[in-house]
């Protein structure tokens, strides 16, 4: 008896993942894992900035969250009990705008998910991406501009941001219960047909990068553009909200098993997207 507990003690290590993030984050992070054939979720992680509720409402749920202060710190242990866990990296503004659609750009940076201490969703901060063009967000009065406009102020790495959508999934993490081939539907609010189609191979503990738009920059919208302006408000706001997605449904091609996959805010970069499995 006590070899069988021993053994099903050292299982629970073999078959978990450290799921880690520390440092500068403006605004949210969420863990969350999804059951087979459920249309519902299981909240690990809820963590937001702006958000004087401490609550939000997602997938019909009402979920409890921890108010942070520009900085995250998450260091958690998730078996693996057959289900797919998300990790999700957002912009929002809740005390201002609680509507759950993309509102208008402001900042945003992140210091990464780590998978087993591998890189999951990439670092950004604009600090070391000073030869990329795309717009950056600054505080203490100074005007929002891109990189590279020569009149740019130097600012330290705790006031700069990168332009981003509030109310937004910016980078997203899909754990997936086993390795194998899968089949990603991109499906938009109201809509039962897919925006788009991606086929995936999921390897065991292998971060991998999934892009809807191949050979474009990381924050390039739903629609296949690069808004290069730097104003906070764009007028192809209603296209860019047209192309953003907030489901995903995943089907196994090894066994036909389905997730249906809820998104807190619309997801409007689709080069953001990473995989990896148990």
């Amino acid at each position: 008896m006590r070899i069988i507990f021993i053994i099903v003690y050292l299982s629970s290590f073999l078959f978990a993942l450290n799921i880690s993030s520390s440092g500068l984050l403006d605004d949210d992070i969420f863990i969350y894992s999804i059951q087979e054939g459920k249309d519902s979720h299981s909240m690990i992680v809820a963590e937001q900035m702006h958000n004087p509720r401490n609550e939000i409402i997602f997938n019909g749920q009402v979920n409890k969250t921890k108010p942070i202060n520009g900085e995250v710190s998450v260091d958690i242990e998730v078996k693996n009990t057959g289900k797919l866990v998300v990790v999700s990296l957002a912009n929002e503004r809740e005390e201002i705008n609680p509507s759950y659609t993309l509102n208008q750009r402001t900042h945003y940076r992140s210091p990464g998910v780590f998978l087993n201490k591998k890189v999951f969703l990439k670092r950004y901060l604009p600090s070391e991406y000073e030869d990329d063009w795309f717009p950056k967000w600054f505080l203490s009065g100074v005007v929002s501009s891109c990189s590279s406009d020569s009149s740019r102020e130097e600012q330290s790495d705790d006031v700069d941001y990168f332009m981003i959508w509030e109310n937004a999934i910016v980078q997203l993490g899909l754990i997936f219960p086993e390795p194998g081939e899968y089949i990603i539907y991109y499906i938009k609010e109201g809509h039962s047909n897919p925006l788009y189609k991606k086929k995936v191979v999921v390897l065991k503990n292998t971060p991998k990068v999934v892009k809807i738009h191949e050979k474009m920059h990381d924050f390039v919208e739903g629609d296949g553009y690069l808004y290069k302006t730097n104003k906070s408000r764009i007028n192809k706001k209603k296209r860019i909200r047209n192309h953003s997605i907030t489901k995903l449904i995943i089907v196994s091609k090894q066994n036909s098993s389905k997730y249906i996959v809820p998104l807190v805010y619309p997801w409007p970069y689709l080069n953001q997207l990473v995989i990896s499995s148990f």
